[in-house]
């Protein structure tokens, strides 16, 4: 990961160079024009994680330079909802691998509707490149790491040019103005090299952090768009909690949750939110929060304000995102490495309770070898090769994988070894639903050691653990040889089962709480499909069912099915809620935590003790743990006793008011 971090200039270099010739921008490459650059009224982003970051920042950047609407969608959500699209819009999908199943879907669902489409990503000849209308090429070079740094980089570089070519056609900007920004884009690479170099307060910072248990970016404007990004790469290689505010909407309901000890983390690179921003910092660090804050150099008064600070160039600051990323990108590194994990490689111990094992099979696979592509398939757990070499996928024992499609549909069920049966009620369904396997580990990525050897034929066997999420998985496999002569494997395939199970579940509930638990279910097969469907609650330590309740079903061919489960009288503690459903020849099942929380409410009594002369003194505690009628109250025998001195009891009425302690630091 670092190295792809210190590659990220010349990445950009390199994509700009790609378009800025003899100082004007051409996009003659991409192959629009300008008489389709004035028509359009509308521009979507569509993009999924890193690269939906990306078009959050775009947007301020399109809108305030190029005077055109802008709405980034996420890919995801854009593909199922029904909304009203303009004709006259451009839809631009951002992806580095032009593989994202989601963005390509959505891609798609632009075109069914005659939108204009345009494709940002950083592979020749993928699926999203080959489907766009327009492509623009990021040219950030293999991208091995699992958290994406130098292909976010190019792609808001290439944001940048789309932005300042589309405000110069469209007449927003002078020729001065013009000049102005392709001069100021052509720092970038210098300016993010400069930055780099500045990394080891960086370090000692995230040696200090490494413990944190909550991280909160706050920024505004497209230092918000920054710290979704930075958000992002300290949870997804670091494994700690991390939220990304707009700084403005922390007092609705967030600022509660910042507590002593709390690194907020602001980012304040647009001079006039600064002072905005600086005042909702200041409101977590009266609540005990750690301040970070980063910032342009000169701005050296934040110093006054934050605990820790960090600079970074000034550049135009409608380009500041990629000079205030690499701070962020370096400290979810450096996090990563004071906590004792492997940045690159995936360290299993904090994933060692998930041991179960699900077999997918793969299609169709494509292997691009020197400039030329192979094709693959794989059946019954076996790459079988029509042109080059061998790579073998071994599933699991747990479960056997059955094509339920022609191969190249890329969709294949997974399917338990379940007796048949036809439903029923009583004894006989109990039976059966207690055979049924349930899915727990639902993670999002199967991770393996990529160190692989081949035989002599050059055949590789991978073997590796897949979470049991009924998904769609995409497989990407490097290989290289003696002569650096390199290879690419990439492809996706569906994992389905005839019935899938969808609970949804509630974060927690409350003693006393009466929940319904809706459970829905999906039949993936052209015929119509009935059974039953049972959800129990199990103690964790003594695995007793507390509750449990079975219901019928009946399902349309290809249709879904919603049950409803009435749950109540659960005492305060964490349980695990099991939902199966079975059928004739097959069942699914979901396993999840589900807390029970105390009802009780927290009741805080104080009383003032003033000491004016030297010696000793008894007080009466005991009015602390008196209720209303004067008696000793519910649970005071766990109540907790705090003893705070100060010199000047004023400051303690001003502690209890963050609006009052700010204004009184403002004075």
């Amino acid at each position: 990961m670092m190295k792809e971090i210190h590659e990220q200039p010349k990445a950009v270099q390199d994509t700009l160079n790609s378009v800025i010739k003899n100082g004007a921008i051409d996009l003659s490459s991409v192959e629009i024009t300008e008489d389709e650059i004035k028509n359009f009224e509308q521009i979507y982003i569509v993009a999924c994680g890193s690269a939906w970051h990306v078009g959050m920042a775009a947007q301020y950047v399109l809108e305030d330079i190029a005077d055109i609407p802008v709405r980034v969608e996420l890919a995801s959500e854009f593909r199922y909802r029904k909304m009203p699209l303009n004709q006259k819009a451009l839809v631009i999908v951002v992806s580095q691998s032009g593989e994202t199943a989601d963005t390509l879907a959505a891609l798609r669902l632009a075109k069914e509707k005659g939108i204009t489409t345009m494709a940002i990503v950083n592979v020749v000849g993928s699926s999203i490149a080959r489907e766009a209308d327009k492509v623009f090429y990021t040219l950030a070079g293999p991208e091995i790491s699992v958290a994406t740094t130098k292909a976010y980089s190019a792609q808001l570089a290439a944001m940048y040019c789309l932005a300042v070519q589309f405000a110069k056609v469209r007449e927003k900007i002078t020729e001065e103005q013009y000049s102005y920004y392709i001069s100021e884009l052509l720092t970038l690479p210098e300016k993010m090299q400069k930055t780099l170099e500045d990394k080891e307060r960086i370090q000692w910072f995230a040696a200090k952090y490494a413990n944190a248990h909550d991280v909160f970016f706050v920024g505004r404007g497209i230092d918000y768009a920054v710290c979704l990004e930075g958000s992002l790469k300290l949870k997804e290689i670091s494994y700690i909690h991390s939220e990304a505010y707009a700084a403005g909407e922390l007092k609705h309901g967030t600022i509660s949750l910042i507590e002593q000890g709390t690194l907020v983390i602001g980012v304040l690179t647009q001079n006039e939110l600064y002072e905005k921003t600086i005042s909702n910092m200041l409101e977590c660090k009266s609540r005990g929060a750690y301040l970070m804050g980063l910032t342009t150099y000169g701005k050296y008064e934040i110093e006054d304000q934050v605990n820790f600070a960090v600079y970074v160039p000034k550049v135009d600051e409608h380009f500041m995102a990629s000079l205030a990323v690499i701070p962020l990108q370096l400290l979810g590194y450096y996090v990563s490495v004071a906590k004792g994990l492997d940045v690159d490689k995936f360290d299993g111990k904090f994933f060692s309770y998930y041991a179960y094992m699900q077999a997918v099979e793969l299609s169709k696979l494509e292997r691009s070898l020197g400039g030329t592509v192979e094709s693959v398939r794989i059946k019954k757990d076996e790459l079988v090769q029509e042109e080059g070499r061998v790579m073998k996928i071994r599933g699991s024992n747990m479960t056997r994988v059955g094509a339920a499609a022609p191969s190249a549909n890329k969709v294949f069920d997974v399917v338990e070894e379940m007796p048949q049966f036809a439903g029923g009620s009583g004894s006989d369904a109990r039976q059966f639903l207690d055979k049924v396997q349930v899915r727990e580990n639902m993670n999002e990525t199967a991770f393996f050691y990529p160190a692989l050897e081949s035989d002599n034929n050059g055949n590789v066997a991978i073997r590796f653990t897949l979470p049991e999420s009924v998904t769609t998985w995409k497989f990407m496999g490097l290989a290289h040889d003696k002569e650096m002569r390199n290879g690419l494997l990439v492809d996706e395939a569906v994992a389905q089962k005839t019935v899938m199970v969808q609970p949804n579940m509630p974060r927690f509930l409350r003693e006393g709480d009466k929940s319904t638990i809706v459970v829905k279910l999906f039949n993936t097969s052209d015929k119509k499909v009935s059974g039953n469907t049972r959800m129990q609650i199990l103690d964790p330590e003594t695995n007793k069912v507390v509750w449990q309740k079975t219901q019928n079903y009946s399902i349309d061919a290809e249709g879904s099915a919603t049950i409803s489960f009435d749950v109540q009288g659960l005492k305060e503690g964490v349980y695990i809620n099991k939902v199966v459903a079975a059928g004739d020849g097959y069942s699914d099942g979901e396993q999840h935590y589900l807390p029970v929380l105390s009802n009780r409410e927290l009741v805080v009594n104080t009383l003032p003790i003033t000491l004016h002369q030297k010696g000793e003194q008894n007080f009466d505690l005991s009015k602390l743990f008196l209720n209303k009628e004067g008696k000793q109250a519910k649970g005071a025998e766990e109540a907790k006793v705090t003893i705070e001195y100060t010199n000047n009891p004023s400051w303690l009425m001003v502690k209890a008011l963050p609006a009052i302690s700010l204004s009184l630091i403002h004075i």
